[in-house]
């Protein structure tokens, strides 16, 4: 549910920039402090697995695949 509606010009994206952080900011306000440094905690211990450039270079190839499907497609 928007205040201003989208499709006016410049009004309709201003609400979304002013009630989005606003609401991020109230829950993580909601949140109790001991849960949030706990999930802190856990956050940082998976943030330290290891990446895989194999894993990325198959999904950046699949992606690519679809969009050339896609172009063919459409000029097809």
């Amino acid at each position: 549910m928007d205040l201003i509606p989208a499709f006016i010009p410049v009004l309709g994206l201003l609400d979304d920039l002013l009630i989005v952080p606003l609401g991020i900011a109230l829950a993580v306000r909601c949140i109790p402090a001991a849960l949030m440094a706990r999930y802190r905690i856990e956050a940082t211990a998976r943030a330290d697995r290891p990446s895989s450039r194999a894993g990325m270079f198959i999904v950046l190839f699949l992606w690519g695949v679809g969009l050339g499907a896609c172009v063919l497609w459409l000029a097809g």
